[in-house]
């Protein structure tokens, strides 16, 4: 039987935990796993009218989310490089990644602290903040049966 809570050899979580930086070690170990891991998407994220490629980035970036500091502390950040999210997602140029970054953020679905990593002051690091309930003002379908409210033909509800 393994231990869940290793990181494969050459896996990183998508924490800080990935750099040389001491850290708790619950918080170094990322996730672990008592299923096999999945990531649920919200069904506002689904029926947003996001295009595919931005749902999918975002399930990448819900996959970083450390589950233990959620529920402990409601955190939902997460810094995984551009280049990593990039091969995730199967997008052929980084550079994908940041349009369909643009998209999550002008949904609202996720919020971007660009900064300086703090162990390179050189290199620019994204800190994401995943968001799982839609931002106030957001006025699209909510879940399924909202989606089909609004989409329901007119004349399907008279009869």
């Amino acid at each position: 039987m393994t231990d869940r809570t290793k990181i494969p050899p050459g896996a990183t979580t998508g924490t800080v935990a990935d750099t040389d930086r001491a850290e708790p070690e619950v918080f170094r170990q990322g996730r672990t796993y008592d299923r096999p891991p999945f990531t649920m998407v919200p069904e506002w994220i689904t029926f947003s009218g996001l295009s595919m490629q931005a749902k999918a980035l975002y399930q990448i970036l819900a996959a970083h989310v450390n589950q233990e500091r959620k529920l402990a502390l409601g955190d939902t950040q997460v810094w995984p490089s551009e280049a990593m999210m990039a091969l995730a997602a199967g997008y052929a140029q980084e550079r994908s990644v940041r349009r369909y970054v643009r998209e999550l953020e002008a949904l609202g679905a996720i919020n971007v602290e660009r900064t300086r990593n703090p162990f390179n002051h050189m290199r620019k690091m994204n800190i994401y903040t995943v968001h799982e309930a839609p931002p106030p003002g957001y006025d699209g379908p909510a879940d399924l049966d909202d989606f089909y409210q609004r989409n329901r033909p007119d004349d399907e509800t008279k009869q």
